[in-house]
């Protein structure tokens, strides 16, 4: 954003709070269904999202608005890796001794 859109870094960091809200909120939603959702199907959402942010930001132009692109990749970039991080906890969790066996695969 500072090299393209020639914006201040205090505005880089105005228009990157969204991600961490999103964040926040993700991640308690991910930790909330993370037992009642098959955990391939987390995986498989997570990096959708990665791969739909990424496309976003790759057809961005400077000139494009902030909406448009950046806030909908920032968020899609946070599923990807709140969901994602969650299931690898989780399976690091079963691989260890003594686990409680509350999650499904």
């Amino acid at each position: 954003m500072q090299e393209l859109q020639h914006l201040a870094p205090l505005d880089v960091a105005i228009h990157l709070i969204p991600q961490a809200v999103a964040g926040l909120i993700y991640n308690i939603i991910a930790g909330s269904v993370l037992h009642r959702i098959n955990n391939t199907l987390l995986i498989a959402v997570g990096s959708v999202s990665y791969i739909a942010s990424n496309v976003l930001l790759a057809l961005m132009r400077p000139d494009s608005p902030y909406w448009a692109f950046v806030f909908p990749s920032l968020i899609l970039s946070v599923v990807g890796a709140d969901f994602q991080f969650n299931v690898a906890n989780v399976r690091r969790r079963r691989s260890s001794p003594g686990h409680l066996s509350i999650y499904r695969d």
